[in-house]
């Protein structure tokens, strides 16, 4: 898929040879440059028109930089050599092989649920332009494979939960009220600062929980922002429990 928008810009206007007079000829030139008008119209009327990118070819995109990037020596000399040495022995391919395979598959299966997140809300994906997906899923209990989630596009907030294990059909479920729950509590931060359109504070926050040492973790919130108007089209965030507290720091 082509991620330009037009190669050249389209002639607005036409000449005419005043020793040649021709009219058919100056006809189509002005239908044909009036046609190209019109196409100009809706370029600036519809930019996202030109980008024949969507929002699960921007993802796997994006996502390929990590396992088709070469591996450099430096990144062979920070692998643990005991690891790599046993990875090695058992699969035949070193730590950074096995990373790249493993980033791989974790995408090519996020890629499929997103797919069957749209599948069950209705929706096409071709036609998103804008939209916000958060899923949550447990850290203190790693047996804990229900993701509980969201999505935001069109003015309309679709819920949704499934269970990995189980393999359920994913299911329409309003699994919390915000009027309900503690407003400190990280996901209802998250759900009014996304109403907000605080993507930007949503990326400051995950960045300090980053750079500061928190207890592990209730859940963790994955957030993702897709724009395809936008220079960067997809802007991914990790968040988790801890937000409260790194707010009050």
């Amino acid at each position: 898929m082509s991620y330009g928008k037009f190669r050249r810009w389209p002639s607005l206007f036409f000449s005419v040879n005043k020793t040649d007079f021709n009219l058919p000829a100056i006809f189509w030139s002005a239908f044909y440059d009036m046609k190209n008008i019109l196409l100009l119209i809706l370029y600036l009327q519809f930019p996202y028109l030109s980008n024949s990118q969507d929002f699960l070819t921007d993802y796997y995109d994006r996502a390929k930089k990590s396992w088709e990037a070469p591996i450099t020596n430096e990144m062979e000399s920070q692998a643990n050599s005991t690891q790599d040495s046993l990875l090695r022995a058992i699969t035949g391919k070193g730590y950074w092989e096995n990373y790249k395979e493993n980033e791989k598959k974790s995408a090519l299966q996020k890629i499929e649920f997103y797919k069957n997140l749209f599948a069950i809300m209705n929706i096409e994906q071709e036609k998103i332009h804008e939209m916000v997906i958060v899923v949550e899923n447990s850290v203190s209990n790693p047996m804990d494979l229900n993701y509980l989630g969201y999505l935001f596009f069109n003015s309309k907030t679709y819920f949704f939960r499934i269970n990995l294990e189980e393999n359920f059909p994913m299911q329409s479920n309003p699994y919390f009220d915000v009027t309900e729950r503690n407003k400190l509590e990280s996901r209802n931060i998250v759900y009014n600062l996304i109403l907000k359109n605080g993507i930007n504070e949503l990326e400051k926050l995950a960045r300090k929980e980053v750079e500061v040492e928190y207890k592990l973790p209730e859940y963790q919130i994955q957030i993702i922002y897709y724009n395809s108007e936008a220079a960067k089209t997809i802007r991914e965030i990790y968040i988790s429990s801890n937000l409260p507290q790194i707010l009050k720091e």
